[in-house]
């Protein structure tokens, strides 16, 4: 006989992991007993040897859909001579670390229950168990106990009830647990607040959808707007209603068969896809694919995603075809979540809604990711995946709020070697962000009182305003670059003094510029500032990135200082009037508002190309120019001049290659060949830039970040040319490359200077 203490460690509660081991004792005929105590699960398993080698081996191997398990840790301990095997109340140290399960996409065996007609769940659109369904968008208090849910508005009936306490059941202690009898319940409701009366009002929106209908359906974490994706008509209404120019819509298919037929998918894209966070993959879209080019304009990829909630999929079922699945609210608001709220803000957009009486208590967007280089790539990190913890290769005894930037915007608790970040909350500069509710929420969920606040350096965020503002903890001021690096590096485990490559749109300075093409040393307390592109004003200020010509015309002015910019006829600048022309030609001239910015670049290039010279979406600029490069194998790289100060310090100088561009251009030579000669001139300067801090620094380790990474065929490039140069190359894979990703670098620098 053997006798172990077993502690379990990840995201482990709240998805039918006691149940589960319940189970695996059983199976293994083991007395004992299992339940959670702080973050963790603690089992004692008492029995044959060869049979408490299979059960370890099962917790590790089978877990339930949505445990992330970090380590299994097992001692063996003097026999207990125990007669059963039981699920014991969980219990707490006084210093607990709250773990939250994320918002997990519905199960196989739901599904099958969902269309068994003998099952009396059968097409119940909120079917759930322990293994999946609603987690941190339902919970408003701890612990995760349905009275602390917005499941608490419905009592279970009988036979919930009885599921609910049978430890030998799939819905042991699942909180969202109901039928049809107890829990909620769909309603179809008219735009104009006319309520549909329909026996099966998602049966009822699905004929509406194919009829033409845009449809406003409610989620998990918020509402989507629907519509047939083969209707033209009802696309180009929707995006027509939702004042989204040009920004890619997502899709949401009812199988892989379906994604297939449209888009490349790779088995990495498909584990992806099936997962059980289930987010939005980025997939190369097949050339010959029949969907109306006004999904994604000018894109060679679409974002899919499979039905994550039951109610998704009985509406996918009944349609079997591709749905337009897209965030419901008005171009660059925040989602829609509060069922008022969308009945008013949405009545100019959708015709009908697809509602429910089971409310939202936390918003949480649809995730958005890719697969680059065999792993995942984040893009946006939320529903799915948080608010699951994210270990740091060292510990901290100070506990950390970390208030992100002022775009993209996330908010991270650190405490110990793990943090915690919220979903994506978006761009502060809108009113309705729900930035201080999700601090508020964040910080009662996990019971953290933070004495260490961290924030970017910009004063004019207002995350930064917001933390400033709290009394009675120590202040950390964080360089936007810094923080970057310093999450890839966190989510990597790097250790000591690495290379940061940071290029992204535009992050404030040390010295009051406006930083974003960045060569750095350093590690997670302090960084070195090693080369940048060489200045440019950005003429108007913000509005330079809502029109890239203006951009184009700095760069240009920069490099022909003996000619009239005005002769170079970029954009709409041809339509300038005297006075206009005049009043930018002072703002060139005075060289306000520089920037060494990698993204401004892209912009620039973007324009003088005739690509786009005025965004409808943030980035648009430089992904149609990523979009637009072609032959990057016969393709060479520009001339640049590299500058280098006695104190060691390299400035990159562009204007060589901004005037061989106009050259090619003159001579007509390709615009496909000339946007990949530039991605390739980019790559070629991090490659020789690298190698020169190498040779005097000697370090070889490089951390790629910063929100121009997401152009996949620059960080290819740059990747394979580091790593060819003998570079070990760090690039992200837990939180975005994106200003999604700041809060985490943020917190851990606040903790390597606590």
């Amino acid at each position: 006989m053997r006798t172990v203490r077993i502690k379990v460690t990840g995201i482990v509660q709240g998805i039918g992991f006691r149940p589960f081991v319940y189970k695996l004792a059983a199976k293994y005929k083991l007395s004992g007993f299992v339940n959670n105590f702080d973050s963790d699960v603690i089992i004692e398993a008492e029995g044959l040897n060869e049979n408490i080698t299979g059960f370890i081996e099962d917790i590790r191997e089978k877990s339930p859909q949505g445990a992330l398990i970090y380590e299994i840790k097992v001692d063996d301990i003097p026999g207990r001579a125990f007669d059963t095997f039981q699920i014991k109340q969980s219990e707490s140290s006084g210093e607990r670390k709250i773990s939250i399960s994320p918002d997990i996409g519905v199960c196989s065996d739901c599904l099958k229950e969902l269309y068994d007609q003998s099952d009396r769940r059968f097409a119940y659109p909120f079917i759930n168990c322990t293994n999946c369904g609603p987690r941190y968008t339902i919970i408003e208090n701890i612990p995760y106990d349905r009275p602390y849910t917005s499941m608490k508005d419905f009592i279970m009936c009988d036979k919930c009830s009885s599921e609910y306490r049978d430890p030998l059941s799939r819905r042991f202690h699942a909180q969202p647990n109901a039928c049809r009898q107890c829990g909620p319940f769909p309603e179809l409701i008219k735009s104009g607040n006319e309520v549909i009366k329909s026996e099966n009002p998602v049966k009822e929106a699905a004929e509406l959808i194919k009829k033409g209908y845009i449809i406003a359906v409610k989620g998990i974490g918020g509402y989507h707007l629907a519509c047939d994706a083969f209707n033209k008509d009802a696309v180009c209404a929707l995006r027509q209603r939702k004042l989204r120019d040009g920004k890619p819509f997502a899709l949401m298919a009812p199988d892989l068969e379906k994604i297939r037929e449209i888009c490349e998918v790779s088995f990495a894209e498909e584990s992806l896809l099936k997962s059980p966070a289930a987010p939005i993959v980025i997939l190369k879209r097949k050339k010959e694919a029949a969907i109306p080019k006004e999904i994604a304009p000018n894109q060679r990829s679409l974002g899919f995603m499979l039905p994550y909630s039951p109610l998704h999929s009985l509406l996918l079922n009944d349609i079997k075809s591709i749905l337009v699945m897209t965030s419901a609210n008005i171009s660059d608001s925040p989602l829609c979540f509060r069922d008022g709220d969308a009945l008013g803000q949405l009545s100019g957009i959708a015709d009908f809604f697809l509602t429910n009486n089971r409310r939202i208590y936390m918003r949480c967007d649809d995730s958005v990711t890719r697969i680059y280089n065999g792993k995942e790539y984040p893009l946006r990190r939320s529903r799915g995946y948080v608010p699951g913890r994210i270990k740091i290769p060292f510990a901290t005894e100070v506990n950390i709020l970390a208030c992100g930037g002022e775009l993209k915007n996330t908010v991270c608790l650190l405490s110990g070697d793990s943090a915690v970040l919220s979903g994506h909350i978006g761009d502060l500069i809108n009113p309705d962000s729900c930035f201080e509710e999700t601090v508020r929420h964040m910080k009662k969920l996990f019971e953290l009182i933070p004495d260490t606040v961290a924030y970017d350096m910009h004063p004019d965020y207002l995350s930064s305003k917001y933390a400033e503002s709290i009394a009675n903890v120590k202040h950390v001021k964080i360089q936007h670059h810094h923080a970057h690096m310093a999450a890839c590096m966190a989510e990597n485990f790097v250790a000591g003094d690495s290379i940061g490559v940071i290029f992204d749109g535009l992050g404030f300075g040390e010295d009051g510029n406006l930083w974003g093409g960045e060569f750095f040393t350093g590690n997670y307390k302090t960084f070195t500032r090693r080369a940048c592109f060489s200045y440019l004003p950005m003429p108007g200020g913000e509005m330079a990135i809502k029109e890239p010509w203006r951009m184009a015309l700095s760069a240009l002015s920069s490099a022909f200082p003996q000619k009239n910019i005005w002769d170079f006829n970029i954009g709409p600048s041809s339509e300038l009037n005297d006075l206009q022309k005049k009043v930018f030609s002072g703002m060139l001239h005075k060289k306000t508002n520089l920037t060494s910015s990698v993204g401004r670049i892209f912009d620039a290039v973007s324009a003088i190309l005739g690509i786009c010279s005025v965004i409808s979406y943030e980035g648009e600029a430089a992904i149609m120019l990523e979009n637009f490069a072609e032959n990057l194998e016969s393709a060479q790289y520009y001339p640049f001049a590299l500058n280098q100060n006695g104190e060691g310090f390299t400035e990159i100088e562009l204007s060589q290659m901004y005037r061989e561009i106009m050259l090619e251009l003159d001579s007509n030579a390709p615009r496909k060949l000339i946007a990949a000669k530039f991605h390739n001139t980019i790559a070629e300067i991090t490659g020789n830039i690298c190698i020169k801090i190498r040779d005097c620094c000697n370090l070889s380790n490089a951390v790629l970040s910063g929100g121009v990474f997401q152009n996949i065929l620059l960080l290819d490039l740059c990747r394979k040319k580091l790593e060819k140069n003998g570079f070990k190359v760090y690039i992200h894979n837990k939180v975005p490359a994106n200003d999604g990703g700041l809060s985490l670098g943020q917190a851990v620098i606040a903790a390597a200077r606590s």
